[in-house]
């Protein structure tokens, strides 16, 4: 019986395990690398505004601002951000 569960359990955990691990490797540089350089223009432009609104985010955070009004805004859908072209604000939803 303790080889039955044995075998049941312990192989497909390995199984999954190791598929896992070459499908899913966890630091593969060069193939990031590779990745980085075929962007688009458009993945280029939109890694460059979220890094401009964690910055933002950060600063907030590191000044201890008010974030009072932030959160309230983003409860209704808005935002405060960066840019006054934020998907957010340009989708509202319908009451």
């Amino acid at each position: 019986m303790l080889g039955f569960t044995a075998l049941f359990l312990g192989v497909p955990l390995v199984l999954g395990a190791v598929v896992m691990g070459a499908t899913n490797p966890e630091d593969d540089a060069r193939r990031e690398q590779f990745l980085r350089q075929r962007a688009g223009l458009d993945g280029k432009l939109l890694a460059r505004a979220n890094k401009e609104r964690l910055g933002v985010l950060l600063a907030e955070v590191q000044g201890k601002a008010d974030n009072e009004q932030r959160y309230r805004q983003a409860l209704d859908g808005k935002t405060l951000g960066t840019s006054s072209g934020s998907t957010l604000g340009r989708f509202k939803a319908h009451d």
